[in-house]
C-alpha cells in the first residue's frame, strides 16, 4: 500500500511540473496558481525526486525566462529599463545626448539625480546604455545557470521557486542594481564559514555609496561580532560603518534640495503603488492615496479588520511558540541571519518597487531550513503575491489599483503574509539576543 501510494505521489508530481511548463505559454495568473499548487503538492505529499523530475525543477525557470523575453521582444516591451536608465546616468557625464530605452524607444535625457547614492556621481563611463545592459545581464543569467546546476537536490526546489517569484522576475526584467547587491549577498551566504573579511566589507562600502541600504550589512555584522565577544571584528566593522554613514548623510543633504522627486524623504525617492511596491511606508502612503476597497471610503473598515486579524495571528502565535515557532539556528545561521535582518529591515520599512523583495529571500531561506511542512508551505507560497501585478496578469505599467473584491483580498493576503514573516524575524533575533545575554549573566 506505502509503495502504491509513493508511486501515485510520483507521477502526480512530474505531472504538475510538466503542467506548469506547458501553463507559462497562457498568462500569469495561470501560472502563478499552478506553481501554488506545485509548493502545495511538494510539501504535502511525501515522494522522493527522481533523475527526471529533478533536471525538469531545474530547468523550469530557463524555460520561462526564454518564453517570457522572447514574448516581450516581440511585443516591443520595456526590458532592462532600470539598468539602461543607470548607464545611461553614467554616460551623461561626457555625453549628454539622449538615449532610446529599449525596447520601447521611449526618450531617456539626462538628470541631476536618480536619487542614487554618492557612488554613482563619481562614475562616469561612455557606453551605449542598452549594450551595457545586455551585457550585464548575460553575466547574470551565467551566474543563474551556475547556481542551476550547483545547487543540491535537496534545495533546488526552493530555489526555482525564488527565481520565478514575481519579485524576481521584476527585478530580472528592469536589471536594477539592486540584482548586483543580491548576486553579492548569495555568495556571502554560500561562504561555508560565514564572516566579512576586509575585502567584503569594501565591496558592501561601494554598495552602500550605491544604494543606502547595504549599510545595513555593516551594522548587523557589528551586532553579531559585539554579542559573540569578538571585538576586534565589531571594531573594524565600525571603522567602515561610520564613514559610510558620514558620506550617506552628507549626500542626501544635497540632493534633498534639487526636489527632483514628486514623493521623497531627505532626497531617497519614495514609491507606493499598492500593485508593485512593499513596504511600510508604502503601505502608509497607500492607505491615504488608494482606495483598496471596493467601498468609497471602507479604507478604515479594511485596515482595522486587518490590524485586528494581525494582532490575534501575533499573540497566537507567541502562545503556540514552543510547539511550532521555535527555530533553534545553528550557529552560523544564526549569524548569516543577525548579518542580513537590518539591511532586510530597512528595506521593509521603506517604500519601495517589489523588485527589492527578494532580498528578503536571505533570510527567508534560513527559515525554511528549520520550519515544518505546513508553515514551509505556507511561507514559500506568500512570495507569489509581492508583488501582487503579474499575479493579475497586469503589464509592469499597469500601477493603477483597482477596487474589486479580487484585487482587495490578494492585498490583504499579501500585505498579511508580509507582515507575518517579519514579524517570524523579530522571533528569532529576540531568541538571538536573549540566548547571547543569558550566556553572560550566567558568566
Amino acid at each position: 500500500m506505502k509503495n502504491f501510494l509513493e508511486n501515485k505521489s510520483d507521477k502526480l508530481f512530474t505531472f504538475s511540473i510538466t503542467i506548469t511548463h506547458l501553463l507559462i505559454y497562457i498568462n500569469n495568473t495561470v501560472f502563478y496558481f499552478s506553481l501554488f499548487l506545485l509548493i502545495f503538492i511538494f510539501y504535502k505529499i511525501n515522494f522522493s525526486i527522481s533523475d527526471k523530475q529533478n533536471l525538469f525543477i531545474r530547468i523550469l525557470p530557463i524555460h520561462f525566462y526564454i518564453y517570457k523575453f522572447i514574448d516581450s521582444y516581440f511585443k516591443k516591451d520595456l526590458l532592462l529599463w532600470d539598468n539602461q536608465y543607470l548607464f545611461n546616468y553614467f554616460k551623461c557625464k561626457t555625453d549628454t545626448t539622449p538615449h532610446l530605452t529599449q525596447l520601447t524607444e521611449i526618450v531617456n535625457r539626462c538628470q541631476k539625480t536618480l536619487g542614487f547614492g554618492p557612488a554613482a556621481d563619481l562614475i562616469s563611463i561612455k557606453n551605449d546604455p542598452w549594450i551595457s545592459s545586455i551585457i550585464i545581464f548575460s553575466i547574470i543569467c551565467i551566474f543563474i545557470i551556475y547556481l542551476l546546476i550547483a545547487i543540491d537536490e535537496k534545495h533546488i526546489f526552493v530555489f526555482v521557486v525564488f527565481l520565478l517569484s514575481p519579485g524576481f522576475r521584476f527585478l530580472l526584467n528592469s536589471l536594477n542594481s539592486d540584482i548586483f547587491i543580491l548576486c553579492f549577498c548569495l555568495y556571502l551566504y554560500g561562504k561555508h564559514k560565514f564572516s566579512l573579511k576586509i575585502l567584503d566589507l569594501i565591496i558592501i562600502s561601494f554598495l552602500t555609496q550605491l544604494k543606502i541600504y547595504p549599510i545595513g550589512l555593516i551594522a548587523g555584522y557589528i551586532i553579531v561580532k559585539f554579542f559573540t565577544k569578538n571585538y576586534k571584528q565589531a571594531f573594524l566593522s565600525t571603522l567602515f560603518f561610520i564613514p559610510n554613514v558620514i558620506l550617506l548623510i552628507n549626500h542626501y543633504i544635497k540632493t534633498s534640495s534639487y526636489g527632483s522627486f514628486v514623493d521623497e524623504v531627505g532626497g531617497v525617492p519614495t514609491v507606493y503603488a499598492p500593485v508593485s511596491t512593499f513596504g511600510l511606508y508604502a503601505d502608509y502612503k497607500a492607505y491615504w492615496d488608494v482606495q483598496l476597497t471596493i467601498f468609497e471610503r471602507g479604507n478604515i473598515i479594511f485596515i482595522s479588520c486587518f490590524i485586528l486579524l494581525s494582532v490575534v495571528s501575533v499573540i497566537a502565535t507567541l502562545r503556540l511558540k514552543g510547539k511550532y515557532f521555535t527555530f533553534n539556528l545553528d550557529n552560523q545561521d544564526y549569524i548569516k541571519f543577525m548579518t542580513f535582518l537590518p539591511m532586510i529591515l530597512l528595506i521593509n520599512l521603506y517604500a519601495n518597487f517589489g523588485y527589492k523583495y527578494p532580498l528578503n529571500f536571505l533570510l527567508i531561506f534560513i527559515i525554511l531550513k528549520y520550519s515544518s511542512k505546513n508553515l514551509s508551505f505556507i511561507i514559500l507560497s506568500s512570495v507569489l503575491l509581492t508583488p501582487m501585478f503579474y499575479l493579475f496578469n497586469l503589464d509592469y505599467f499597469s500601477q493603477k489599483f483597482f477596487a474589486t473584491n479580487w484585487f482587495s483580498v490578494v492585498w490583504l493576503l499579501s500585505r498579511y503574509s508580509f507582515y507575518m514573516i517579519n514579524f517570524l524575524y523579530s522571533i528569532i533575533a529576540v531568541d538571538f539576543l536573549k540566548d547571547k545575554l543569558n550566556f553572560k549573566v550566567s558568566r
